[in-house]
């Protein structure tokens, strides 16, 4: 018995020797929800009791262990759970877009989620719903534009430009419109391309 444990003071068993049942087994009594009567259980397997951590009972097989139920559960039960609800405001709002980020950064010739030599790649996380996200080079030329609309919270970049082609090693700006919330967000990006073999050019 240890009430540091939460346990009011109240040692608990749970004994299950039989498969599922929508009708009561009239061994395991009549599963009353209050304090009620001893109710016998036959224990049919060796069973050990450590009693308050000073002794230990060895219940043989063919022994009657007499247990009082303080709670039994049954069909007629039903359990309730409140949630908080979901809460809006303009702080909770500048949290999350100051989640927005990308990964690997920099991103340095390889993805260790990357699968494929032709399938390389960075990671918008904490995104919303929908977003907008232009990525321009150092010159300020737009080199590609991701559109996003779905639920999950990531989106990917390929590492290619508006014609497929993959882009040089460099800085690259992102800029992250939410058109939901009317906010926006930017992030600074490192591309070290690995050495390309380009098939067409």
């Amino acid at each position: 018995e240890d009430p540091d444990r939460g346990l009011g003071g109240r040692e608990y068993l749970f004994i299950f020797d039989s498969d599922y049942s929508d009708t009561p087994l009239a061994q395991y009594g009549e599963g009353k929800s209050i304090l009620a009567d001893a109710v016998t259980f036959d224990i049919h397997a060796a069973l050990w009791l450590t009693l308050r951590g000073e002794r230990e009972m060895d219940i043989e097989d063919g022994q009657i262990l007499r247990l009082i139920p303080y709670r039994v559960n049954t069909a007629d039960d039903v359990f309730s759970f409140l949630v908080p609800g979901q809460e809006a405001s303009d702080d909770y709002l500048a949290e999350d877009i100051e989640k927005i980020n990308v990964f690997p950064n920099p991103y340095l010739g390889v993805n260790t989620a990357e699968t494929s030599r032709y399938s390389h790649f960075v990671t918008f996380s904490h995104l919303p719903t929908k977003a907008n996200i232009r990525i321009f080079d150092m010159s300020g030329t737009l080199v590609r534009t991701i559109e996003k609309d779905d639920p999950s919270q990531f989106t990917r970049w390929d590492l290619q430009n508006h014609n497929t082609l993959p882009v040089a090693s460099g800085m690259y700006i992102a800029h992250i419109e939410l058109p939901d919330h009317g906010k926006s967000r930017i992030l600074k990006l490192a591309i070290i391309q690995e050495q390309q073999f380009l098939e067409n050019f």
